[in-house]
């Protein structure tokens, strides 16, 4: 029979202040405000099979990779 090729579509989105801190803060000093919303984002889509990794000109020089700088709605 024939093998078939299954390809994932795969992606992320990163933002910019996506941590949570928990600190003290000494009586005599002030606390500094954090930035609120989740800030700038960047996000990472491309294709991956188990079989080949991720997918690629022959060449092997260029990806199907794609980065996307969303903005804010």
């Amino acid at each position: 029979g024939k093998h078939v090729i299954i390809w994932f579509h795969n992606q992320t989105i990163f933002y910019a202040y996506d941590q949570q801190r928990i600190y003290w803060v000494h009586k005599d000093s002030s606390a500094k405000p954090q930035p609120k919303g989740k800030g700038a984002s960047l996000m990472i889509a491309s294709f991956v099979s188990a079989d080949f990794g991720f997918l690629t000109l022959l060449n092997g020089q260029k990806t199907a990779q794609k980065l996307i700088k969303p903005g804010k709605n």
